[in-house]
């Protein structure tokens, strides 16, 4: 099975190295130059791209992405695809979302809605 990973942090790397391991095509990607995956590539065993590349190239896409930065992933090339969501909510990190809060939705809630299709 082909795995697009839209972040290269600990879960998208440890995903990635699992999923090699089983005999699955990985590509890696997170949101600065493919370049800067160099390391991971090599220590993960698996190929280098951008998050759009990740989203298309894979017939299931994971997404491990700081939670803020979940709307900047471009739906369009995830229309159709399994999308595993591994999101965390940290205030701390995330700045507070008062939906989240108040606990009228979830994180994952939020990713579908914002990857409608």
């Amino acid at each position: 099975m082909k795995i697009g990973i839209i972040g290269a942090g600990f879960i998208g790397r440890a995903v990635g190295r699992l999923a090699v391991a089983r005999g699955h095509d990985v590509m890696l990607s997170n949101s600065r130059d493919p370049r800067t995956l160099t390391s991971a590539m090599i220590s993960v065993g698996c190929r280098i791209g951008t998050a759009a590349q990740a989203s298309a190239f894979g017939d299931l896409v994971v997404v491990a992405v700081p939670f803020w930065n979940h709307a900047a992933i471009t739906p369009g090339p995830l229309t159709g695809k399994i999308v595993l969501d591994a999101n965390n909510y940290y205030p701390q990190r995330d700045g507070v979302i008062e939906a989240l809060d108040d606990h009228s939705t979830t994180t994952s809630e939020m990713l579908a809605r914002h990857l409608a299709g």
